[in-house]
């Protein structure tokens, strides 16, 4: 007996699903994570089905290797790892499906096993994306039957509650297998009360006219010049939107100057794209730290370099 599942009409054109799917929230999140690995995610459902990728993205949020997953060659290497990535889960991250997602479910590209799945890591594992709320998805179940016939049915499945209890500023450790939730406190928290015509300065000196940081920064587009500047590189203008009018297209050009960063690893981990394109100064001045903070590291790795190349000739 064949099962597969569709996602029905009226889910995949629902404003909900699409802010959590088509916005790209848990995918840019998973792209973003496992970048460095020279992985990519473009269908969530069948790119995370074999659990190679899947493990690939837990494991470099937690800091440590899932046991017992291997290459996939044949679909039991698939089970293999989706059962090894299920127990690490539940045994480490305490993670628990409750019937909303399984093994099987994930196997057979399940949307509502994988997303709900996925929805549970971002708590757990704070995902510093905002998710929308109250999400319900309509799975169509499409049974292939012995006397060649087939048998459809839809089921209505909750994907998302109340997401504004699991925004908050504190952050999850992975620490020695267990999870423990602290505040974390960086060197940005002491610099939010820098002087905002000292940022424009230096922004200044790269040729980008900023006149008010918000206003100038939240649509994305400056973010972009800034990166491109600072590492070195064109990014094509067919990329992204140069002049954004909606704010699909301005949270486009964020994450697309958050991608870039990432490339340049920079430290994202507390960078929200819609915090950028709300004009949040906190977020915005958080974001220009996060890259004037990769590139002053950068020089200063050069500088030291030349400093030690110099003296072994002397």
């Amino acid at each position: 007996m064949d099962i597969e599942y569709e996602l029905h009409k009226t889910s995949s054109e629902s404003s909900n699903f699409k802010k959590l799917n088509e916005n790209q929230t848990l995918l840019f999140w998973i792209n973003s994570t496992i970048i460095h690995n020279s992985q990519v995610v473009r269908d969530i459902c069948s790119d995370l089905a074999d659990g190679q990728i899947l493990a690939a993205f837990i494991e470099k949020i937690v800091g440590e290797v899932i046991p017992n997953t291997e290459r996939v060659t044949t679909e039991k290497s698939k089970r293999v790892n989706i059962l090894a990535v299920m127990r690490y889960i539940e045994s480490k991250l305490g993670a628990v499906g409750e019937g909303k997602w399984t093994i099987e479910g994930i196997l057979t590209k399940d949307f509502s096993s994988v997303y709900c799945l996925l929805v549970q890591l971002a708590h757990i594992l704070k995902c510093p994306y905002s998710l929308p709320s109250n999400v319900t998805i309509n799975i169509t179940v499409i049974e292939k039957i012995s006397n060649g016939g087939v048998k459809k049915k839809t089921i209505s499945h909750l994907i998302t509650e109340d997401e504004s209890q699991f925004v908050e500023t504190e952050t999850i450790v992975p620490v020695k297998h267990k999870t423990e939730r602290v505040i974390r406190a960086d060197d940005f928290d002491k610099l939010f009360l820098i002087d905002e015509k000292k940022q424009q300065l230096v922004l200044d000196d790269l040729d980008i006219l900023v006149t008010d940081i918000c206003q100038d920064f939240h649509n994305g587009v400056n973010l972009i010049f800034l990166t491109g500047m600072l590492g070195k590189f064109f990014v094509p203008l067919c990329f992204y939107h140069l002049k954004p009018e909606s704010d699909e297209e301005k949270l486009l050009n964020v994450k697309l100057a958050l991608q870039l960063m990432a490339d340049l690893d920079m430290d994202m981990s507390k960078l929200n794209p819609e915090d950028i394109i709300n004009k949040d100064l906190k977020g915005i001045s958080r974001c220009l730290y996060s890259i004037f903070h990769a590139f002053t590291e950068e020089e200063k790795d050069d500088t030291e370099e030349v400093e030690e190349s110099g003296k072994m000739t002397q």
